[in-house]
């Protein structure tokens, strides 16, 4: 069964407002650079873009081919949820692309005075930009109406997050010492007081 946004205007208008927004936000965030930066990230960006595109894709193909999965009966409240959860996971990450300021990059990277940064929403997790780009994806998801769809979607970039998080994590603890490893012990990753 097709998403409601490939069958009807006002989802359509509002879904892919929504999604040309945040990718314009992440394209102008990909041409950030800061000068004195050596990505550090060994690779993990080019996982995160496959994940994000193969997952996208995947996804919107599981949707026209696995029918079985389709919500139809609840096919209205999973895509409205599935925005709200998209606008949330949005404003999340830019939430957390702003509290970081200078030290934002798209790439893992030490830069010159790097700190440890304690405000807006990394006061209680340590990759609010990475739970924003997943909860969006989650929003993405509902919004296809198909549960194996909103599975495959989660499920790459989460997996491309992960070997992120590992490379930025030892990164940071080795370039930052103990005030880093002491802000992981107060923080989790992902999702306040939880994981």
């Amino acid at each position: 069964m097709l998403p409601l946004f490939i069958q009807e205007a006002v989802p359509a208008v509002v879904f892919w407002s929504l999604v040309v927004a945040w990718a314009f936000t992440e394209w102008r965030g990909y041409r950030t650079r800061r000068a004195g930066t050596r990505a550090q990230d060994g690779a993990s960006l080019r996982f995160i873009i496959l994940g994000v595109w193969g997952g996208i894709a995947l996804g919107s193909l599981v949707t026209l081919t696995v029918e079985g999965a389709s919500l139809p009966a609840h096919r209205g409240l999973a895509f409205w949820l599935g925005i709200g959860f998209l606008a949330a996971g949005v404003a999340l990450r830019q939430y957390a692309v702003r509290a970081l300021g200078r030290l934002w990059v798209h790439e893992v990277a030490i830069q010159a005075q790097h700190e440890v940064v304690e405000a807006g929403p990394y006061r209680w997790i340590r990759h609010p930009a990475y739970s924003g780009s997943l909860l969006g994806f989650i929003g993405v998801g509902l919004a296809m109406g198909n549960w194996a769809a909103l599975l495959v979607i989660a499920a790459l970039p989460l997996m491309a997050y992960a070997y992120r998080v590992s490379i930025e994590e030892r990164t940071l603890a080795a370039a930052l010492g103990d005030d880093y490893r002491a802000y992981m012990r107060r923080t989790r990753r992902f999702i306040p007081f939880v994981f």
